[in-house]
């Protein structure tokens, strides 16, 4: 929509995003149709987007892992959204937990996974978190992109050897989201979480690709397990 105030793009668009971006924009390619249906989504792009059929399981992964600080900013931000009244601090956090989280405000992400690497996830989470919101949906599980078929093809890029979206996690997501009717194809990288962009055997060429057969209207593969492995 911004873009096309400022030019004469048609109304033909593929969305990407990567990590968390990725997530934003599958959610997006989702609630296309109702919130701006006057674009034309041609198909979205995921690279190392963290989905799992089993959320509960990743979230317990995460939160004994080496990533746990990405629930140290998940905890955060509910309490920012709800307000204390309805998700108090201490409904995720020990009170260890609450003082090490004040760094927050002051640190990037690389930063927030190295501080929080080193901590005792039972020092740092009440047992039991993340806890649903009482009286409402749990913005965390209930909302999981999947849970519908988006109007336009899915392309996955994803490492192999992601230590924070394990494949373990993705592959039955890819299986029930295909269950529900959505066109996915899957590209699996030799890497870890960051997908090389511009090296040799690099991603951009795939994107780029898959982006042209989108408005050249060119068929999806509907077979996402024969994909390639580079």
């Amino acid at each position: 929509r911004a873009a096309r105030q400022f030019t004469d793009a048609s109304a033909n668009t593929v969305l990407f995003g990567h990590s968390q971006g990725g997530h934003a924009v599958i959610f997006a390619y989702e609630l296309a149709s109702k919130l701006a249906p006057e674009l034309n989504i041609l198909g979205t792009i995921g690279s190392g987007s963290g989905f799992a059929a089993d959320f509960d399981q990743m979230l317990e992964y995460i939160k004994q892992s080496p990533y746990k600080g990405y629930l140290v900013m998940v905890g955060l931000a509910q309490n920012a959204a709800y307000g204390d009244g309805q998700v108090p601090l201490s409904t995720w956090f020990t009170p260890e937990g609450i003082e090490a989280a004040r760094v927050m405000d002051s640190i990037c992400i690389d930063e927030l996974v190295a501080t929080f690497a080193p901590l005792d996830a039972d020092d740092l989470f009440v047992p039991g978190t993340p806890q649903p919101l009482a009286g409402r949906y749990d913005p965390i599980k209930d909302a999981l992109p999947g849970l519908r078929a988006g109007s336009s093809p899915l392309l996955l890029i994803h490492g192999r050897n992601d230590p924070q979206i394990r494949p373990d996690f993705l592959v039955p997501w890819i299986e029930q989201t295909c269950a529900r009717g959505q066109q996915i194809e899957v590209e699996w990288f030799n890497t870890g979480h960051r997908v090389p962009y511009e090296a040799p055997g690099a991603v951009k060429p795939v994107i780029a690709d898959w982006i042209e057969d989108r408005f050249a209207g060119r068929p999806v593969s509907s077979d996402w397990q024969r994909q390639h492995h580079r």
